[in-house]
């Protein structure tokens, strides 16, 4: 089911904001920002952690099958439109957000670990001040 929402939620940006937006402002770098958003939420998730649980699939899981989408969504929405909306906003379009959202992901995966590497909680906290304002 959560792989469903992700697509419907990619669907959803690409048809009423993404496309629409980037395909009327002509603009190819605010294109490519823009359909980064669904892979930089992804990567966000993947600060709680990259372990699948009982209810949601690891962050690294969606993020591929949102990749694996994307280019899907584009044909579905566009049409015959496709090839000359890639062109004009860049022909390596699908290329560049598999590679920049792999590399987004890596960087919030390595924050999280070196955050989990400080391991810094109530028995590491000395203070009754402290553990009093994180309510420890």
């Amino acid at each position: 089911m959560e792989y469903d929402a992700d697509r419907v939620g990619l669907a959803i940006s690409v048809r009423h904001s993404i496309v629409r937006n980037a395909y009327l402002r002509r603009d190819s770098y605010y294109a490519k920002f823009m359909f980064f958003g669904p892979l930089f939420a992804a990567a966000v998730m993947s600060l709680l952690g990259d372990a699948p649980s009982k209810t949601h699939p690891s962050a690294s899981d969606r993020r591929e099958r949102l990749i694996a989408v994307y280019e899907e969504e584009f044909r579905a929405i566009l049409g015959k439109d496709m090839e000359a909306f890639v062109k004009a906003v860049d022909e390596d379009l699908f290329a560049i957000l598999k590679n920049n959202g792999r590399r987004l992901f890596g960087v919030f995966a390595d924050y999280r670990d070196k955050m989990a590497g400080i391991n810094i909680g109530p028995r590491a906290v000395d203070s009754s001040w402290l553990r009093s304002e994180l309510r420890m």
